[in-house]
This record gives structure tokens, C-alpha cells and sequence, in this order.
């Protein structure tokens, strides 16, 4: 999560069709309808590829004049909203999947193929894998858009990858870190009895800020380190929040 799937895949969409000039195809990016992840994966991959290839919303920008898939066109879709059906009746709920005058989504797919474009298929967060889900993304990928290739993204994936990487290979290129320190230079025992374990911790807290801006400046830099304190949820909070307010007070921080 957050190591960078969308992006890797706007760089493999951009070489791909570098590479493959003369080959009609287009590319379907199908996302979860979860807080229009679609729409988020538009404007990134748009940004990525500074507008060429032409990136587009399937629900603001077809039907009426858009019959159809353009070559390396880039559609983003919402599948879960797209292919959902009503219970009783199991006709479409969305109207992108009702015939509106030979404009529907079965309809642009179907012109698509007939004007000789291949379809790649991209399924972001392929892994939702409930039986009702699974189901339905099946229904969508072999029924309505029958691909010619289907690429999954997924930071959990179900099956295990046919490509290994080692740690210390992404270590080095700096996509992650090695280790995280958890409350250094604290011990169980406190030597000062006047102090409270609350205390102790923001103290350090305190002193690895300091410690901190003393090292940017070494550099040049006018990054602010930040420290965030994290405060339970109940009554014993708001205790909680009157003892920081009042420890950074002392420190002249209000």
C-alpha cells in the first residue's frame, strides 16, 4: 500500500504503447465503487501522463457522442456501480448499462471491437475476493468485457507473485525503510520518580524534535519536524490532553 501500484502502471501503459505504436489498442481501468476510488485513479494516472494518452471517466464522458473506445484511450471505470442488478428482476441498475438509444457501456464495448481495438483489462484491488464480489468481477471481465488481457493490481494479492524481490533490494532504492525505532533512549524503569511514564515519553519526544531541526539546518533545510500525540478516545483523554497542554506550556509552546 502506498509503494506506488498506480504509478508503476501509468509507466507500463505509457511504454506499452511506445512501444506498440501500430497496434490498436485501449485500455478499461476498472476500480471498486469504495469513495470513487475510479475517480482518484483518473486524476493520478492523468497527472502521471500529463494528458497523453487521453485519460477519460466512463460516466462523464461517453454516451450521447462517445460510441466507442479510441486507440490507447485510457477509460476509467466504477465496475461494482457498473454491473450491480436488481435482485428480483436482475435487469441493470445503472443506467450506463441500460440501452439508451444503442449508447450503452455493452454497446461502446461492442463498437470497440468491431473497429478492430483490443482491450486490455486493468482490475485495481483485485484481490477483493468475497464469493458475491468475486462473482460479479468475473461476470464483468469475461461477459461484458471479454479482454484480450486482464492485468490485476493489488498490494494483497491472492495468489502468490511469479516475481520475487528481496528486501534489501528495495531497501536500497529507498521505498522503504529498514527499521523503525520505537521509543528510543526510554527504558521501563524511570530514574526520575517526579516524572510520569507520560511525561518521560513527550520529554523525548520533545528533545528528538529539537534534535531534528538542529540536523536540517545542518543541511540548509527549513523542513519543520512535526511530532503527532496520539490521545485515547475516552474520558481518560481529555486527563490526558490537560497534562500535554500543560507539560508545552512550561516549555513556552502554546
Amino acid at each position: 500500500t502506498g509503494s506506488g501500484k498506480t504509478l508503476m502502471a501509468s509507466a507500463m501503459m505509457d511504454e506499452l504503447i511506445y512501444e506498440k505504436e501500430d497496434i490498436d489498442f485501449c485500455f478499461v481501468w476498472a476500480s471498486i465503487g469504495w469513495a470513487d476510488l475510479h475517480f482518484q485513479s483518473f486524476s493520478n494516472v492523468n497527472e502521471y501522463l500529463s494528458g497523453s494518452p487521453k485519460c477519460t471517466l466512463l460516466d462523464s464522458d461517453f454516451f450521447g457522442s462517445r460510441h466507442y473506445i479510441k486507440k490507447h484511450e485510457i477509460v476509467f471505470v466504477n465496475w461494482e456501480k457498473l454491473v450491480s442488478k436488481d435482485s428480483k428482476t436482475g435487469e441493470w441498475k445503472n443506467t450506463l448499462m441500460k440501452d439508451q438509444e444503442g449508447s450503452s457501456f455493452l454497446n461502446v464495448i461492442d463498437e470497440t471491437k468491431k473497429r478492430g481495438t483490443k482491450i486490455i483489462l486493468i482490475v485495481d484491488e483485485a484481490h477483493r475476493g468475497t464469493q458475491a464480489v468475486a462473482t460479479r468481477i468475473q461476470e464483468f471481465r469475461e461477459t461484458i468485457i471479454d479482454p484480450t488481457y486482464t492485468i490485476e493490481m493489488s498490494a494483497t494479492p491472492t495468489n502468490r507473485p511469479n516475481v520475487n524481490v528481496k528486501v534489501e533490494d528495495v531497501i536500497n532504492e529507498g521505498m522503504i525503510k529498514k527499521d523503525i525505532i520505537v521509543n528510543e533512549g526510554i527504558t521501563a524503569d524511570f530514574s526520575d520518580d517526579e516524572l510520569t511514564s507520560e511525561q518521560v515519553v513527550l520529554e523525548k519526544g520533545y528533545q528528538k524534535r529539537l534534535e531534528l531541526i538542529s540536523e536540517y539546518a545542518k543541511i540548509g533545510s527549513t523542513v519543520k519536524p512535526l511530532v503527532l500525540i496520539q490521545i485515547p478516545n475516552s474520558e481518560q483523554g481529555d486527563a490526558k490532553i490537560e497534562m500535554i497542554f500543560d507539560f508545552f506550556r512550561n516549555k513556552g509552546i502554546t
